[in-house]
């Protein structure tokens, strides 16, 4: 082991940010990169480049290394080296509004009012309150469409937590896990979508395989974070989904049911009333 002796200098750098003196690349008190020399434009053009497409650390680097490696991410995410990877759950935000834009983009929101129109047109006997009613709800979900499959993620966590019942993994954890999933796979099915329409290719198979690349990646997550053969990963994320779709039906059966209880309470006192009157 090479020992410091009193003939080595240590060479010091003031960080420009915060003043601080500092020996290595970065400053260990606000962050700050050192940087020597004057600006000129060859720093520049590396400045801008690492901003927007940022290898290293940041949205890109996820974006990479999930594609890549997806279960050394969320192995290394999981044990706590999380400097270089966005947040799960920033990362989950910018997947689905990336993915949402690009419906929109596509026009797959006017198809939708299209079918719709061409509904009603078929179908004299709709009313033009329905037409409305359904316009207006198109109108909303698209405004909160990027948020709601972060209603999705509880719910398949849940599914999760009962599919790996016997693994020591809690509920943050597959929060965690599915945020960068599904994320991912949306931004998966986004691009997919982009090339087949810029390539004019009609066949409809993005989702199958953005859903295909999404098992696979929990493959390769359950084999690295818990040592699970591949195939046994595939089984256990599709159970999970299963779960998680049984559970959301449950959940809406039972809501409907209970919303129906309530308006034929309501209805029937409507009634009451109105046969009060009446009387």
């Amino acid at each position: 082991m090479n020992k410091i002796t009193s003939g080595d200098v240590l060479e010091l750098y003031t960080c420009k940010s915060c003043e601080v003196q500092i020996t290595g690349q970065f400053c260990s008190h606000c962050g700050q990169k050192k940087i020597e020399g004057r600006w000129n434009f060859n720093k520049l053009l590396r400045s801008l480049t690492n901003a927007v497409f940022n290898l290293e650390k940041g949205f890109f680097y996820t974006f990479k290394s999930l594609f890549a490696q997806p279960g050394v991410v969320i192995k290394n995410y999981l044990h706590g080296a999380t400097v270089k990877f966005t947040n799960p759950f920033k990362y989950a935000i910018i997947g689905f509004t990336f993915y949402s834009s690009v419906l929109f983009i596509l026009g797959y929101w006017d198809i939708f009012e299209i079918e719709y129109a061409k509904s009603s047109v078929n179908n004299p006997d709709n009313s033009t309150w329905i037409e409305k009613t359904i316009i207006e709800h198109i109108n909303y979900i698209k405004s909160v469409f990027h948020l709601l499959p972060f209603l999705v993620l509880p719910f398949l966590s849940i599914g999760s937590r009962v599919a790996f019942a016997t693994k020591k993994l809690n509920f943050i954890e597959f929060l965690i896990i599915h945020s960068f999933a599904i994320a991912q796979s949306s931004m998966y099915y986004a691009l997919l979508m982009l090339l087949f329409y810029i390539a004019k290719i009609n066949v409809s198979l993005e989702l199958l395989l953005s859903f295909l690349l999404l098992l696979l990646m929990y493959a390769q997550i359950y084999k690295r974070k818990l040592g699970m053969a591949h195939w046994k990963g595939f089984f256990y994320a599709i159970l999970s989904i299963a779960l998680t779709l049984i559970l959301v039906l449950v959940i809406v059966f039972v809501a409907a049911l209970i919303a129906g209880i309530i308006i034929g309470i309501i209805k029937g006192h409507q009634e009451a009333e109105m046969a009060l009157i009446l009387y």
